[in-house]
């Protein structure tokens, strides 16, 4: 959990701040949240002083991390992991969970790895802001 000044939070997710795919799936988490009008799941860039605080993850770090509870994963598990906890238990992430890791880091590495084609991130607007932590 975060400390300090930042509160006290139990979800984290740390994404890649230069990147349009990243950043365009924070603003859909955003959305997601606004509509359900329960904030579940901050967001906060790596390298920034939330992600020093919840283990250390640098700006250079190219996965995406998911801190829950105390525990992290990255790549297509703490996807799923967000995923479950914005939508709740759904039976197509339980089945994705039980694919073999190396299968869905395939899948990861294929989705990620083009990530920098996407546009470029546009600001986050005031209210996005909230949910962002730095």
């Amino acid at each position: 959990m975060i400390q300090n000044g930042v509160g006290s939070l139990d979800h984290v997710v740390l994404y890649d701040a230069t990147c349009g795919l990243c950043n365009g799936w924070v603003r859909w988490m955003i959305r997601l949240q606004l509509k359900q009008g329960v904030k579940r799941v901050y967001m906060a860039p790596l390298g920034g002083q939330a992600s020093q605080q919840l283990g250390g993850w640098s700006a250079s770090h190219d996965r995406v991390v998911y801190v829950r509870l105390g525990e992290s994963a990255e790549g297509s598990t703490a996807v799923l992991w967000v995923l479950s906890t914005l939508w709740g238990p759904k039976w197509w992430v339980t089945w994705g969970l039980k694919v073999p890791l190396p299968w869905r880091e395939a899948l990861y590495r294929c989705v990620a790895g083009g990530r920098r084609w996407v546009r470029a991130c546009r600001p986050l607007t005031e209210m996005e802001k909230g949910y962002v932590l730095d």
